[in-house]
């Protein structure tokens, strides 16, 4: 039991400390964390319908960036 407790915390900082860090970089970057999303979001999909759920999905994280750093600018 003691072991698994140990591990949960250990897991839980190191997830913690993944989100602050994968928001504080340039939004038009892709991160680890929107990589494996996009790899999720596309299985199963080919061609065109593959590049426009890439790029809808890219396009919503632009803009949640740039309204997000706008709402703390001001």
């Amino acid at each position: 039991m003691r072991k698994f407790v140990i591990a949960f915390f250990a897991l839980a900082l190191t997830l913690g400390g993944v989100s602050a860090t994968a928001y504080a970089t340039n939004c038009y970057q892709d991160n680890s964390i929107n990589k494996t999303g996009d790899w999720f979001a596309t299985l199963g999909k080919k061609g065109l319908e593959k590049k426009r759920v890439l790029i809808e999905r890219k396009h919503d994280r632009i803009a949640a960036c740039i309204q997000k750093k706008q709402a703390t600018n001001l």
